[in-house]
């Protein structure tokens, strides 16, 4: 799940800095590190979710299952949408000028950033179903899903550079894998549930929130 996005980025780079330029490659690199830190974003939540998905499977409060991912839902859209304004108001409000730059326009940076705000409230909420999938061993799901991120986080702004050095075109392909991820993480952690936890959809519960946050 590492080692193969490792290769892609050795294979990739050089190539990827001859065709946009030092400073472009630059921005991108800034880019890769937000959206690596907007993992911390959903607070441990994800990890507090495969904790107590994994502590109730098979018992007589397996029912709550549904519930409790509801709940980290929630928890996790919310500080996600918190930092998607944070980011975007810094970046509409003159955040592109503390980043010196000569070739990259101020238009490029600005529609950057709020494309990269767009993606932060998608890592956070994939943090939550990922916990899902763990608490019920789906390691190999995960491991897929991690190479696929690891090969597009580089990959995708290589072909993207094959017909245009614009900077938000780049970012774009960030985006679009997270979106991708989300969807994935999602799907597979429904397919972990028992049948009968998908017959009534999870709410959100202050009671599950508080065990979550503790």
């Amino acid at each position: 799940g590492l080692g193969l996005p490792l290769i892609i980025a050795v294979i990739t780079v050089p190539n990827l800095i001859a065709r946009i330029g030092t400073e472009r490659f630059g921005f991108l690199a800034l880019a890769w590190g937000l959206i690596g830190y907007a993992g911390a974003l959903d607070l441990g939540v994800g990890r507090a979710v495969t904790q107590r998905v994994a502590a109730i499977r098979g018992f007589a409060s397996e029912g709550e299952i549904p519930d409790v991912i509801a709940t980290a839902v929630k928890i996790t859209a919310s500080i996600g949408l918190i930092g998607l304004v944070l980011i975007a108001l810094g970046g509409v409000l003159g955040g592109y000028d503390l980043i010196p730059r000569t070739t990259v326009s101020k238009n490029e940076v600005i529609i950057s950033i709020l494309l990269l705000a767009v993606a932060i409230p998608m890592q956070a909420i994939s943090a939550t179903y990922r916990g899902v999938n763990e608490a019920y061993l789906n390691f190999k799901s995960i491991s897929i899903l991690r190479v696929f991120l690891g090969a597009a986080n580089f990959g995708g702004p290589f072909l993207v550079a094959l017909y245009t050095d614009k900077l938000y075109w780049l970012v774009a392909t960030l985006v679009v894998s997270r979106s991708i991820a989300l969807v994935a993480y999602r799907y597979f952690a429904y397919q972990c549930l028992p049948r009968n936890l998908l017959i009534t959809p999870g709410q959100y519960n202050p009671e599950q929130a508080r065990k979550l946050l503790h």
